[in-house]
């Protein structure tokens, strides 16, 4: 997996869920950059599938910085435009 981050986002326990959820794998343990894992649900790996990371640290940052947004009223929006520009 090319995602240099991902031994400082997971801890052990965590799930980590591969192409939207068809595998499913389980942190072991953490050694340096290197992240050992436990398959629970195997099948097929291919290209270019996306991993989602329940409970990661940066998904428990951002929250923590919603809250801290809101409790101090601080608000902000984005707004996006599709490709039609409307």
């Amino acid at each position: 997996m090319n995602y240099k981050l991902l031994a400082h986002e997971v801890e052990p326990g965590q799930n980590i869920y591969i192409d939207d959820g068809t595998l499913n794998l389980e942190v072991e343990k953490i050694d340096g950059d290197d992240v050992h894992c436990k398959i629970v649900v195997g099948g097929a790996l291919r290209n270019t599938k996306g991993i989602n990371l329940p409970g990661s640290l940066r998904k428990r940052q951002r929250r923590h910085s919603l809250w801290y947004s809101a409790w101090h009223g601080i608000f902000s929006c984005l707004f996006r435009q599709d490709r039609t520009g409307s």
